[in-house]
């Protein structure tokens, strides 16, 4: 049995240089969110919801989509884990009188899409607030919501299949994975080996400019979230603080000394940083920072735990992150952590995007 702090070398899924992963067994996982952006609004252009004598209207792509979305292999099997939200454009053109038509447009936002959820269930909302007067805006939005329920579940269902269609099939590369084949390429270029520079894909030159292209002085922004778990505090409180389980949760090597002033290394070096304050099961605070950050540059983490119920709340606050990498953090604290912990627990991640 390994000592406590120490990790088990049989149950350490160490990352592999040429990043593969035999027969798809340990969990991998891509972010793909970027993909479901670009083809939801391919998918929403130009399609018509409804055509008859009260009025013509078609869907004219997407407004706003947040939210997360991953492909994953774990134990030979694919499959997606996404949370999302999504709000369409459309426009119309409600019959006069006399002849004619008043040209009218809203949207259509569906609140919550999730691989937890049954495509028979999901809610949507319609708003039609440009064009017309107050009496056609009502008729579209009447006729658009009424049309929606068989339309909308046609093209999101269809649209999900082709998505896990398309993501579980072929060899799948984690994000993690590239991530530390670029650093393993940082540190081999001192020594002058071309051999990890091939294998990863990517040249020096390349990489320099994306480790450098942050200036010490940026502006700096915040992350605040909010996570529900169906889990005792004790044992969520332990991830962060137990090196094997921050290494089961996280798929990565870990090295953490969690004592105030303990320096912390997560992700095979890819994030480290050390702790400032640990109350158990309470709050840990504590330095963070991405290792291609320009030197001295730092963010702070306070992660606020409270028990209630046999339920385990979990507030986030990060300050001081680089403006240019408020997307990377975020995505990476929804991939690493609040997706792994809904898959084991159960609980809310809500909207953390």
């Amino acid at each position: 049995m390994a000592k406590v702090g120490e990790g088990d070398p049989r149950w350490i899924v160490k990352e592999r240089e040429d990043a593969t992963n035999p027969n798809e067994w340990h969990w991998t996982d891509k972010d793909i969110m970027r993909d479901v952006r670009r083809g939801l609004d391919k998918t929403f252009q130009d399609v018509i919801i409804h055509d008859a004598a009260d009025g013509l209207y078609k869907f004219q792509g997407t407004k706003v989509v947040e939210g997360n979305c991953t492909a994953n292999t774990r134990k030979g099997k694919r499959f997606l884990m996404y949370e999302f939200s999504a709000t369409f454009k459309f426009n119309g053109k409600v019959p006069k009188e006399g002849g004619g038509a008043e040209d009218v447009e809203g949207v259509v936002k569906i609140p919550y899409i999730s691989d937890e959820n049954d495509f028979d269930d999901f809610e949507f909302k319609v708003t039609c607030n440009t064009g017309g007067g107050s009496a056609d805006r009502a008729l579209a939005q009447r006729v658009v919501y009424s049309a929606c329920k068989s339309v909308l579940k046609k093209l999101i269902v269809k649209f999900m299949e082709d998505l896990t269609e398309t993501w579980t099939k072929g060899p799948l590369r984690s994000d993690s994975q590239s991530t530390v084949q670029r650093h393993v390429l940082k540190d081999e270029r001192s020594s002058g080996s071309s051999k990890v520079k091939a294998a990863s894909g990517e040249t020096a030159e390349s990489d320099t400019a994306s480790a450098g292209g942050q200036a010490s002085g940026e502006n700096r922004g915040n992350i605040e979230q909010t996570v529900t778990l169906n889990a005792p505090v004790e044992i969520v409180f332990m991830t962060f603080v137990d090196r094997d389980r921050a290494q089961q949760f996280t798929h990565s090597q870990a090295d953490i000394n969690a004592t105030p002033g303990g320096e912390f290394r997560l992700f095979s070096g890819n994030v480290t940083g050390k702790f400032l304050d640990i109350q158990a099961n309470k709050q840990i605070v504590k330095e963070w920072r991405f290792s291609d950050w320009p030197a001295g540059v730092v963010s702070r983490v306070t992660l606020t735990f409270e028990s209630s119920f046999g339920q385990c709340k979990i507030k986030l606050r990060q300050s001081g992150i680089p403006i240019s990498d408020l997307d990377r953090t975020k995505q990476g604290w929804n991939r690493f952590y609040w997706n792994n912990f809904r898959s084991a627990f159960g609980g809310n991640i809500g909207s953390v995007m």
